[in-house]
């Protein structure tokens, strides 16, 4: 299976990320800290299961196609046929993530768009892995077919500057701090579809190349360093 095909081959995480976003998976996140760990390729997952995207936390935006996955899972919620502002539905999506929320169970990761509304809910976390192999089982006799390249329509520059907007009324009342606001807006410029225009469709490769080159360049960035040094040596965010 090559999910990608054309142009340059994707980073070895990106690759990983796209093959399992075709296959259901178990698992079990028991914790926040775990929850650092989840990407959006789950499809069954325990009831009480805790869910997020908590990078933010770390100075970092969702990396090997966890912001893509959002940014399209969101645009997922316009009715097929409908010609919707695609920023009304971002909006809420960029904030789950720059505010690293974390959803306390299964049907509120539903609700958050971590779980698509079809991925299955397990009651018991030990039937995780028998369900995952059944599943796997009735896809291959079903002759399964991983599903086609998404393109998306994104508001560019135009929904980014709201964003900013949004994010300097948040700085001037002290809600959020500075670094806070550089990795939101590193966030906001790839959820946004960078310098797209609007009314031209956009691939996942194209949201792959802005979510990488945000993440590296926040990794070079001294403060988000500091998160990561603090999560690292005391297993708690730091606000800086």
């Amino acid at each position: 299976m090559e999910p990608f095909v054309g142009g340059a081959p994707p980073r070895p995480p990106e690759r990983v990320g796209a093959l399992l976003v075709c296959a259901p998976l178990p698992a079990e996140i028991e914790s926040f800290r775990k929850a650092i760990r989840f990407r959006k390729t789950l499809h069954l997952v325990e009831v009480s299961a805790e869910v997020g995207l908590v990078e933010a936390g770390a100075g970092v935006i969702p990396a090997a196609g966890g912001t893509r996955e959002m940014t399209f899972r969101a645009l997922e919620a316009i009715p097929p046929g409908v010609n919707a502002n695609p920023m009304d539905f971002i909006q809420n999506a960029f904030v789950t993530v720059a505010m690293a929320k974390v959803a306390t169970s299964a049907q509120e990761a539903q609700e958050m768009r971590y779980l698509r509304p079809t991925d299955r809910i397990v009651l018991a976390r030990d039937r995780l892995t028998f369900e995952a192999k059944k599943t796997v089982l009735h896809l291959a006799e079903e002759g399964y077919k991983p599903p086609r390249k998404r393109t998306a329509k994104l508001p560019g520059p135009s929904g980014y500057a709201t964003l900013r907007a949004a994010l300097y009324s948040f700085r001037l009342a002290n809600q959020v701090t500075d670094h806070d606001v550089t990795v939101a807006s590193k966030l906001a410029f790839v959820m946004t579809g960078g310098n797209c225009s609007p009314n031209i469709p956009v691939d996942e490769q194209y949201l792959l190349d802005l979510e990488r080159e945000a993440f590296l360049s926040l990794c070079g960035e001294e403060k988000t360093q500091a998160r990561m040094e603090a999560l690292l040596m005391t297993g708690k965010p730091l606000r800086n």
